[in-house]
């Protein structure tokens, strides 16, 4: 019995370190919703945003979400990672 449990320990452990250290990748549509009432806080305008479809959490990693204001305007932001750990990022128009 105990050459059996060696093994499931080895594989779960191997399966929680996995999950563990799996790249990390921005929930896009939050990263949407929370950059674009941002944005209309500091503009003063809606905008609908459509981001990068898998934004890894790399430390200085740099992503580009477009959209259309309510009035119209086409705007390019800049999504930059500043905080790999807790998954920060920053954004500015470009």
């Amino acid at each position: 019995m105990a050459g059996i449990v060696v093994p499931a320990v080895l594989l779960l452990l191997a399966v929680v370190l996995a999950r563990v250290f799996a790249d990390t990748v921005l929930d896009t549509g939050r990263v949407e919703d929370d950059v674009a009432a941002q944005f209309e806080e500091v503009e003063g305008v809606a905008v609908d945003l459509s981001c990068d479809d898998e934004m890894q959490v790399e430390q200085g990693a740099e992503y580009e979400c477009t959209g259309t204001t309510a009035y119209g305007e086409e705007v390019s932001l800049r999504i930059l990672i500043t905080d790999e750990t807790t998954a920060a990022y920053t954004w500015e128009e470009v």
